[in-house]
């Protein structure tokens, strides 16, 4: 994968600074944030290659079959992306990595729709603060 955006301690004084901005967070704000900490000088090149990136994955993601689902998936190499056909890959590593990816992205979205019922459940009044902490 890429390098990480930004140090742990780096990460925490802007997610402080996120927090004091209360409920609600702008994309405008955010940015306003984090300025401070991007590097002065951004590569263009760098950036028009991850912006190549963002539209190659986009665009292999948009294409469905008549039912709507996704027959291309991106695997993640440590250098770069290949695409595979599900419907048409022989490979079994290669959907193995397909069905992971997709359970883990599935794990990910569950818990954090917990988390949102939960926290639904506490403003409607339908359980208690302790309740939510639990």
């Amino acid at each position: 994968m890429g390098k990480r955006l930004f140090g742990k301690k780096v990460k925490k004084i802007i997610y402080e600074k996120m927090e004091e901005v209360g409920a609600e967070i702008t994309q405008s704000q955010v940015i306003e944030i984090i300025e401070p900490y991007i590097e002065a000088e951004i590569d263009i090149e760098k950036l028009k290659e991850s912006h190549k990136k963002t539209i190659a994955n986009r665009l292999i993601s948009s294409f469905r079959d008549d039912k709507g689902l996704r027959s291309w998936y991106a695997i993640r190499e440590k250098t770069n992306s290949r695409y595979i056909n599900v419907e048409q890959t022989t490979n079994i590593k290669d959907t193995e990595i397909v069905d992971t990816s997709i359970e883990n992205r599935m794990v990910g979205l569950r818990a954090a729709q917990n988390k949102v019922h939960k926290i639904y459940k506490q403003i409607t009044g339908q359980i208690s603060i302790d309740d939510l902490n639990n």
